[in-house]
């Protein structure tokens, strides 16, 4: 999943099955375009070992777009019943919510406090993806 600098992020969701699976949710507008749809970037994540990363996981991303006019608010409020539908359908037992409402660099302060997220930042990041240009 990608987000980029110009993007408006309003909220990051993420169901867990510890040791099985996970899905990650991401809502976000465009260039900040109130103009364009929302998009919700979400993956499903099935475990094949305990790495975070260079895991053997098995990933299908999606993205779906969200044509509303609806406000901000009850975006997330919707966005909450499906996260819902998915814990009482027994895809998860843990769940965590980000709101956002900004922009990458709030993304990444508010994302530093989740139990699940793992993200490389600064000079990790980089020698991380050099790396993986090398075995590519």
């Amino acid at each position: 999943m990608n987000i980029y600098e110009k993007d408006y992020i309003l909220g990051m969701w993420i169901i867990c099955m510890p040791g099985i699976r996970d899905w990650m949710g991401t809502i976000t507008r465009p260039d900040n375009d109130s103009t364009k749809p929302w998009n919700l970037d979400y993956r499903f994540r099935y475990y094949a070992d305990d790495k975070v990363w260079e895991s053997k996981a098995r990933k299908k991303f999606f993205r779906v777009h969200i044509d509303t006019n609806e406000k901000e608010d009850d975006v997330i409020s919707h966005m909450n019943k499906v996260v819902k539908n998915f814990m009482d359908a027994g895809f998860g037992t843990e769940m965590e919510f980000h709101e956002i409402k900004g922009d990458a660099e709030k993304m990444m302060k508010v994302c530093q406090t989740s139990k699940y997220l793992h993200m490389k930042q600064g000079k990790d990041a980089e020698e991380y993806l050099k790396k993986l240009k090398k075995e590519s």
